[in-house]
């Protein structure tokens, strides 16, 4: 009834509207669109062309100049969708509103043609192309033509917010190109701490210090490659390339283009001062603070060993370029040599004191007492370390001796290390007389020499080994006959050096 009574109300403003000449006028045919004569009742529309023109009043007319939309169906396969208003418009308006129904969902970019004036490309939020599923299929698409695209203003079919998220929990989200959110390497693990991980090993972060978008950049790339982590600089496209530096506080180990060199001051250093760097030690590397620095020469290399030492060593190489020293600025310290397997303490470039090849000092802490003739490892007189099989050693032993006037004493050199061949001399010099009392040479390992008679004496004995499996070195004591109380006296020493 509502759409019945709003026609004839339009209808009877229509005839009061004629004027004087109203009761001339007569509603004729109200379902043809014919061109009006005279005797017809009229009406101005807004033609679909644009130009407002006089019609006669047709119910076609009427409901074209009442309704806000007009409509139709779309019936095609795909989103270049196509239908037919009616009435037919000769040209799109700009500013109207138009309304069809989506016969089936869209995939990525749309178009709609009413009445094969040609296509217009659907947009949404004023300038945006349409993602998958904006449009569905049965879904009524209102559009006003802006003058060039079809501006949906009716709700996309999509969901808000972007759809929802993918990967784990704690994974920062990523378009995965295709619409979606998805997980990427990039984890939050708590509130401290953010983690950037890979299921592969080629894993690769980079930090830009400038990027302009079209390949010119500056950056720094933390890359694993082939078991290995690198740190480095990259730039390309006129993007320069920064130095590199591994810095705390003020001290710095900073790469100037060619090579490491150290700084303290945050900075690069060729020429003098506290921490500088010489290009003509280019196969030096100096590790230096306010009071002295160490100094390789050649490579050198720093490696962890089996026990927990911290080693540090020559790589291999040829001539003085095998050496390897620990000192001052003036060479003032020990050089080690491969090619001799000495330390030699060194003041300047000049050897000013003896070489240093101790294998092994021992020293007596408490008296060492025996009332027997069987000879026993003197307690403290003993190599600290092992010696190396097929090496040549001296030992000095220098003992001073208290002992019964019946009993005596007498001497040996021991040890777990056995001889390819040894050579030593035992001499007794007895303190009363200034006479040596016993003199004797052994030529094997445990020979023995003694007296009787010195009860207060010094004894020496000093050899060379060259040794076949490795192992300590050690003095032995006993009686020459049993009797009393015969004694090595603290402060005998023992010292063994390596040839």
């Amino acid at each position: 009834m509502k759409l019945k009574q709003f026609i004839f109300m339009t209808l009877l403003i229509g005839i009061l509207s004629v004027g004087v000449n109203a009761q001339t006028k007569k509603v004729t045919e109200l379902t043809a669109d014919t061109v009006p004569t005279s005797d017809d009742l009229t009406m101005t529309v807004n033609d679909p062309a644009g130009t407002p023109a006089s019609r006669k009043v047709t119910l076609a007319n009427l409901f074209f100049a009442m309704s806000p939309w007009s409509y139709c169906s779309d019936a095609g396969s795909n989103d270049t969708y196509a239908c037919s208003l009616s009435p037919a418009p000769s040209a799109l308006v700009t500013g109207n509103r138009y309304r069809f129904l989506a016969n089936t969902v869209n995939t990525g970019a749309a178009t709609i043609n009413f009445n094969s004036i040609g296509a217009k490309t659907i947009k949404k939020l004023h300038d945006q192309d349409l993602a998958d599923g904006d449009i569905e299929a049965g879904q009524w698409v209102d559009v006003i033509y802006d003058g060039t695209n079809m501006q949906m203003v009716s709700q996309i079919a999509n969901a808000g917010g972007g759809g929802a998220p993918g990967g784990s929990s704690g994974d920062y989200q990523y378009n995965d190109g295709a619409g979606a959110f998805a997980g990427g390497s990039v984890k939050r693990i708590d509130a401290n701490t953010t983690e950037i991980k890979n299921s592969t090993n080629a894993q690769t972060t980079r930090f830009y210090k400038s990027d302009n978008g079209a390949g010119t950049y500056s950056r720094i790339v933390i890359q694993n490659s082939s078991g290995r982590w690198n740190f480095e600089t990259e730039s390309n496209g006129g993007g320069s390339g920064d130095d590199l530096a591994l810095k705390k506080g003020t001290t710095a180990l900073v790469y100037n283009g060619s090579t490491f060199v150290p700084s303290t001051d945050g900075t690069i250093n060729n020429g003098s001062g506290s921490n500088a760097w010489n290009e003509t030690h280019s196969k030096s590397f100096w590790v230096e603070n306010a009071s002295g620095r160490v100094q390789w020469s050649g490579r050198a290399r720093v490696s962890s060993q089996a026990d927990g030492a911290l080693q540090i060593e020559t790589a291999s190489g040829s001539g003085t370029a095998n050496r390897l020293t620990l000192g001052d600025v003036n060479d003032n310290g020990i050089s080690f040599s491969a090619a001799t397997s000495f330390a030699e303490i060194k003041n300047g470039n000049v050897s000013k004191f003896a070489y240093l090849k101790d294998a092994g000092r021992a020293r007596v802490s408490t008296q060492f007492d025996k009332t027997n003739t069987t000879l026993a490892n003197v307690t403290g007189l003993a190599t600290d370390r092992d010696l190396v099989s097929g090496s040549t050693y001296t030992f000095e032993a220098d003992l001073f001796i208290n002992a019964d006037a019946t009993g005596g004493s007498k001497f040996a050199i021991s040890g777990t290390a056995t001889a390819t061949s040894i050579v030593y001399e035992i001499m007794l010099l007895d303190d009363s007389t200034g006479a040596y009392t016993h003199v004797s040479r052994q030529t094997a390992l445990n020979g023995s020499g003694g007296q009787a008679g010195t009860t207060a004496g010094y004894c020496r004995i000093k050899g060379t080994i060259v040794v076949n499996a490795g192992g300590t070195l050690t003095v032995q004591f006993a009686q020459n006959a049993a009797s009393g109380t015969s004694s090595v006296l603290v402060n005998s020493t023992l010292r063994v050096e390596k040839w």
